[in-house]
């Protein structure tokens, strides 16, 4: 569960201070600020996506406006953003550590950590926070440090994005000096999907004949796959095993595995990423799990099959699923 962090914050020398803040302005409940800090940049938007960087920074698309990461999950639920101006003399190293601290303490979950030689492409990586104060983040390239946490708190999901960086140059309306620090904090709450909706439990055997005998396809939501890849995650092991099962049940059943998904980037990306997820799917349960080789064809249908709107998140988590079809 994700603990208090207020109290942690004053022990590690951070702790809420009456500062002149922009109007409306105010810290999360999650995650305090740094001693002395001003909140010069607040929005706060009751749902929308965002982008979780989780590696490294591979290029920025300007046509899309979007940075493409090694890593990154996509999330959607509250957005809180917050821009703090530490007061000069600080060290953006030292204000680093005192939220890594305080979010270690709360109980959170590192998922991601990069000095500023470990961003990847730092332009790319920086160009991710367009539209913060202009040029806020954009051209402060001197020692960026990013962490990305993940806590629960009651029935939501908490993912925390700590951007920390000593100002360095750019076109901007916030009043700051050069060497500056500014801390960019970034709060994502996200209600738990449904558990009917994501079937986590795998589906038996037992109803994969039912389904296929009813239907002539088998809709599988218990194999997941890393974002926007076609890396399988060790979660997928009962649904995997059950398909495995069925097949070896029914000896001379020839399927075709079909991936599915929702429509988030262009159809001819996404057709080639379901190709890939189809055929990493067939080839793990052949050299798994035992499935004759040939009794499975990969098919990639890419968002052309939609089992719902893609107007929702409910939506795009039924259409982001595998399924097994006769021919």
């Amino acid at each position: 569960m994700l603990a208090a962090v207020a109290a942690v914050l004053v022990a590690g020398g951070l702790h809420v201070v009456a500062e002149p803040d922009v109007e409306g302005g105010k810290d999360h409940p999650s995650v305090k600020r740094y001693e002395g800090s001003t909140i010069a940049i607040y929005t706060q938007y009751d749902y929308n996506e965002y982008t979780l960087p989780l590696g490294k920074a591979l290029e920025y698309d300007f046509n899309k406006k979007r940075t493409r990461f090694e890593k990154s999950e996509a999330l959607e639920g509250k957005v809180t953003r917050i821009s703090y101006l530490v007061p000069m003399g600080r060290s953006g190293l030292e204000v680093f550590r005192n939220y890594k601290t305080a979010l270690e303490a709360a109980g959170m979950e590192i998922l991601f950590e990069a000095k500023p030689d470990e961003l990847g492409n730092n332009d790319a990586f920086m160009s991710s926070y367009a539209g913060i104060g202009t040029q806020l983040l954009e051209y402060s390239r001197g020692g960026p440090r990013y962490i990305a946490a993940r806590g629960q708190k009651g029935t939501s999901v908490i993912h925390v994005a700590v951007m920390v960086t000593p100002y360095e140059m750019g076109a901007t309306s916030v009043q700051v000096k050069k060497d500056q620090v500014i801390v960019q904090v970034d709060v994502i709450e996200s209600k738990m999907m449904d558990e009917k909706m994501v079937r986590v439990k795998p589906l038996e055997m037992a109803d994969m004949q039912t389904a296929l005998a009813a239907d002539g396809r088998v809709v599988l939501y218990g194999v997941a796959f890393e974002d926007d890849k076609a890396d399988i995650k060790p979660e997928s092991k009962g649904t995997l095993e059950e398909i495995a099962k069925f097949l070896k049940a029914q000896p001379k059943l020839r399927l075709l595995l079909v991936a599915h998904t929702d429509s988030s980037l262009d159809p001819e990306h996404q057709r080639i990423l379901t190709e890939k997820r189809a055929q990493a799917a067939v080839a793990e349960l052949e050299r798994t799990y035992g499935v004759e080789a040939g009794r499975l064809r990969a098919v990639g249908a890419g968002l052309t099959a939609p089992a719902a709107s893609n107007r929702t998140p409910e939506g795009r988590a039924r259409n982001v699923r595998l399924e097994l079809v006769e021919f």
